[in-house]
């Protein structure tokens, strides 16, 4: 039979596996949820305008809040907000509307000697992945999704400096630079 050793042995293993079990199951955020407003525009690399066309409400999900939408057709990608905004959480909306593809949405801050455009002329052309360079230091989360092709990310923007907003595609592997965005103490109008 067993011996107090391996009864102690197989009691630990059995409360691991329990709070594993239970730290998985933990409930999500429960944020509170308002409206959002959106605009498609084209692409722009200097300003960003604010949202001002309402996006109809979806049957799948409630519409949150939001400070930034990022739009991808599977072309190119927008983003509608400030271009430049004081340290903070922001939350970003993702609309994947080009395809089934998976897309993430990545946010990365230069360091100082370094531009959006840097990052422009990395690529051979819009769309195509590289790798990341030493000078970006990228970030992203797990989104709450809203429906199959939208999904919410919270975003902590605490360094001031020059961000790149872009999205990443697993298949085929794509990099879609939107836009950039100031961190600083004064946001633009």
């Amino acid at each position: 039979m067993f011996n107090r050793n391996q009864y102690q042995f197989v009691y630990l293993i059995l409360v691991v596996l329990l709070l594993t079990l239970v730290s998985c199951s933990a409930p999500q955020s429960t944020d509170a949820i308002t409206p959002l407003t959106s605009t498609h525009i084209p692409p722009t690399y200097t300003s960003i305008p604010p949202a001002k066309t309402p996006i109809p409400p979806t049957p799948t999900a409630q519409l949150i809040a939001a400070d930034f939408e990022v739009t991808s057709d599977g072309s190119e990608c927008n983003v509608s907000g400030p271009s430049s905004v004081p340290p903070g959480k922001y939350r970003f909306i993702l609309n994947n509307l080009g395809s089934d593809e998976t897309v993430s949405l990545w946010w990365g801050r230069l360091d100082d000697s370094h531009t959006f455009q840097d990052l422009l002329d990395l690529q051979s052309k819009p769309g195509v992945f590289f790798g990341q360079p030493s000078w970006l230091d990228v970030s992203t989360n797990h989104p709450h999704q809203l429906d199959t092709h939208s999904s919410v990310y919270n975003v902590y923007l605490t360094e001031e400096g020059e961000y790149s907003i872009h999205i990443g595609g697993r298949r085929p592997t794509s990099l879609w630079f939107c836009a950039p965005l100031t961190v600083g103490e004064s946001p633009s109008e």
